[in-house]
């Protein structure tokens, strides 16, 4: 059995945003090599202002651009969510066959208590795990947040219940 408690607040939005961010890392690199060719291929065949914006504004202002974006929009939307007040407090039991999920601030309290079906996927990375519930909705177990049994184990039980559904990430 393992448990963890942590604070629920914007931080831990602003680590899922980053954490998926890196994720999707390769398909923006992609996307950015795309901008800069079509710059690059434009500049040859003397369309030189459509070039450069499309390798420099583009080709190399996307990835920024999008990191930016995505930052911001995560910060404005914590604003607006009761729950990242910073009182709120989740609380995980995770055992073999099951998972238990508190989540308790001033004016909330709710739990959940399931089975491993309940979710979707679970990805590790060296500070954290992420239990997706849907392809978009994740809770956030830090590993400095543990207060019985360790990461270690969680990794294990994760491993072998889940299978393919488990990932690890460097």
């Amino acid at each position: 059995m393992v448990e963890i408690r942590t604070l629920f607040d914007a931080k831990v939005l602003k680590i899922l945003t980053k954490f998926q961010l890196r994720k999707l890392l390769v398909i923006f690199i992609i996307i950015s090599l795309s901008f800069t060719t079509i710059g690059i291929v434009s500049i040859v065949y003397d369309e030189v202002i459509f070039g450069i914006i499309m390798s420099v504004v583009f080709g190399v202002g996307y990835i920024p651009l999008v990191y930016l974006l995505s930052l911001l929009v995560t910060k404005l939307s914590a604003k607006k969510m009761p729950l990242l007040n910073g009182k709120t407090v989740n609380y995980f039991k995770i055992e073999a066959n099951n998972i238990y999920i508190e989540q308790t601030n001033d004016s909330y309290i709710g739990t959940t208590k399931a089975d491993f079906t309940f979710i979707n996927q679970v990805s590790e990375d060296k500070a954290n795990f992420y239990i997706y519930i849907s392809g978009s909705q994740a809770h956030v177990l830090p590993k400095a947040d543990f207060i019985s049994g360790t990461a270690e184990e969680l990794s294990v039980i994760f491993k072998e219940t889940l299978g393919k559904k488990f990932k690890k990430y460097k």
